[in-house]
């Protein structure tokens, strides 16, 4: 199966008018195998085989353009149809992908833990609220208690 990042890699590559072969130098030095690579360079070149390059001798500096122009839009066309096909299957992959690392939901009990906590809180700030409001009360009970 040919990888979709070596495929869209070499695909820009082209787009920016390196050659086929400096695409391919640039990913097995970026550390793709040469195997790989190969593969993804004969799914996008699938049918087209090596384009060759008329004699430029006989041709104006004009007619060369033009010709350069006709085989690259002709071998970016081609390229396009084959990224939209190796896209597709990158999609698919991706979808399979994600299926596979769902967590899978847990159901929740209920939150007891934050229930007591809230009502904990709820006592503690009522303690303390009562012995700011009657501390002078409590002040005259102690005194009393303890021998004052």
């Amino acid at each position: 199966m040919v990888r979709a990042d070596i495929a869209v890699s070499i695909k820009n590559a082209v787009e920016r008018g390196y050659s086929i072969e400096q695409a391919k130098q640039s990913l097995v030095n970026s550390g793709y195998s040469i195997k790989e690579v190969d593969e993804a360079i004969n799914y996008l070149t699938s049918g087209v085989g090596e384009i060759e390059m008329p004699n430029q001798a006989n041709y104006s500096p004009e007619q060369k353009t033009s010709e350069q122009q006709n085989l690259q839009q002709t071998s970016n066309q081609q390229i396009k149809n084959q990224m939209s096909q190796s896209r597709a299957v990158f999609d698919q992959l991706n979808i399979k992908q994600t299926d596979q690392f769902k967590i899978p939901k847990q159901k929740r009990s209920f939150p007891w833990k934050i229930i007591i906590l809230v009502i904990l809180l709820l006592i503690l700030s009522g303690v303390l609220v009562g012995m700011v409001l009657f501390r002078d009360v409590i002040i005259e009970t102690l005194q009393k208690l303890l021998g004052g």
